[in-house]
């Protein structure tokens, strides 16, 4: 047995080092690989969890938003993708919504700054004040001042001047101009027939409530001068398209005018004379669809939706329009789009329950900022204010004012929003185990608590 052990020792001695060089590798090798097997495993548990957890937030906004809030946050903070950052963004951003119960609304619009709106329901036309839900110390009352009466067979289409002190309504025999100086007290200023009666399809009044745009069912233009508000004189008529017009855009200036068409045309026109319009380019052309447009205040940007598709054009004064980009919106439809002032933002809303709010500041690579997920129905109408602070939108299901004067913070920087002052927001445990199943709790928190804090959750 001595002579055993001594051979085998005298072979260890004489072991090259080579050898043992290559033991030592294949160790840890096998270490290393056990080790990101390891830790794959638990990232993968992570990622599973994060997903879960964002979908019961998504299930929860509508109900409980500060248990969405906390619950997305967690997401977040267990795995920060994309994705994740996305559905943290839009729950913070469904916090500052408010539903104004106003029944079926088919028509929107906002002045610049949020605070004054106009809701049709079809029949007629809401004056709303919304300082109170901008300003809650104000004391003031978000509600519907005053009604602008539809035409015998309804309304069709609603807009405001930027200050909110002017309004066009619109219906089956021509358009009619308020005066809303006294918002609980509008003044019919003016009545601008259609062309041969037939039905008004789509308004836009200029900044300074001077000048009047308005096309009806037959696919035709009307410039009207409203410097004298008891006398409205129609400046011209002009066939914009061979079929009913479905959407118009406006300058702030009222000098470049946007229209489109149930045949899917689009047409830009510069009004700079009002008695002889200008026909600059067709813009678009998908066959049969109908089309919704909008224009910067200077006229200068334009974005058309239609069906799934957004394209961005810049006209260029003398120079032919350019398309600056297309791209595939998350809509199957396009019914409304809406700008900012500066053609920075766009609000599209369309077939879907949920309006979508993209950075248009490069045209060429927009950007999807947050989504507006509103109630179960789709939405037919939309407006964004002057900067993008306030948006409203409208269906079957109600309308909705939105508060988005937080929106560029939220959006750079999620979860600093989320967990300022909100450091003691928890998950109990028994939510742990309603929302997450059996995920082990020391994995993310302290197993001694009573509550896990989720601006505090640790991934071991």
């Amino acid at each position: 047995m001595k002579d055993l052990l001594g051979a085998a020792r005298r072979r260890i001695r004489m072991t090259p080092p080579v050898t043992v060089a290559v033991l030592v590798a294949v160790t840890l090798a096998l270490g290393v690989g056990w080790m990101r097997e390891h830790a794959d495993a638990a990232s993968q548990r992570h990622e599973a969890l994060a997903y879960r957890l964002a979908f019961h937030a998504a299930e929860l906004v509508d109900t409980d938003r500060a248990a969405a809030r906390t619950l997305a946050i967690a997401a977040f903070e267990i795995h920060p993708a994309e994705e994740i950052r996305a559905q943290l963004i839009d729950t913070l951003v469904w916090g500052e919504n408010l539903n104004l119960r106003t029944g079926s609304a088919w028509q929107t619009a906002l002045s610049a700054d949020g605070r004054a709106a106009l809701i049709g329901d079809g029949a007629a036309a809401g004056v709303w004040d919304l300082t109170s839900r901008l300003d809650p110390k104000t004391g003031e009352v978000t509600g519907a001042f005053a009604t602008l009466k539809g035409g015998r067979n309804g309304q069709t289409a609603v807009e405001l001047t930027p200050d909110g002190r002017n309004a066009i309504t619109a219906g089956d025999e021509g358009a009619t101009v308020w005066d809303l100086g006294d918002p609980a007290k509008p003044v019919r200023s003016a009545t601008l027939p259609s062309q041969d009666g037939v039905s008004v399809e789509a308004v836009a009044l200029s900044a300074d409530g001077r000048r009047a745009v308005i096309a009806d069912f037959h696919g035709e233009l009307a410039v009207w001068d409203l410097s004298d508000g008891a006398r409205p004189k129609r400046r011209s008529t002009t066939r914009a398209h061979n079929s009913y017009a479905v959407d118009l855009g406006l300058s702030s200036d009222g000098r470049v005018a946007v229209t489109s068409a149930d045949d899917g045309t689009v047409r830009s026109w510069y009004l700079t004379d009002p008695a002889n319009p200008v026909k600059t380019a067709d813009l678009s052309d998908p066959t049969n669809t109908p089309t919704a447009v909008a224009v910067s205040a200077d006229g200068r940007t334009v974005l058309v939706g239609a069906a799934a598709q957004l394209e961005v054009w810049r006209l260029e004064g003398s120079s032919p329009p350019r398309r600056v980009t297309r791209f595939e919106g998350p809509l199957a439809g396009i019914s409304s789009v809406s700008l900012t002032s500066d053609g920075g933002t766009a609000l599209v809303t369309g077939e879907s329950s949920s309006g979508f709010l993209w950075n248009l500041s490069n045209p060429s690579a927009p950007v999807l900022l947050a989504r507006l997920k509103g109630d179960d129905h789709d939405i037919d109408s939309s407006a964004l204010s002057a900067d993008g602070g306030v948006a409203l939108t409208a269906g079957a299901g109600g309308s909705t004012m939105w508060d988005l004067r937080s929106l560029a913070e939220i959006v750079a920087d999620p979860e600093a929003v989320a967990c300022d002052g909100r450091h003691g927001a928890e998950i109990s445990r028994a939510d742990w185990i309603r929302f997450t199943g059996q995920a082990d709790w020391s994995d993310y928190g302290r197993a001694d608590w009573d509550g896990l804090p989720v601006c505090r959750i640790r991934n071991t």
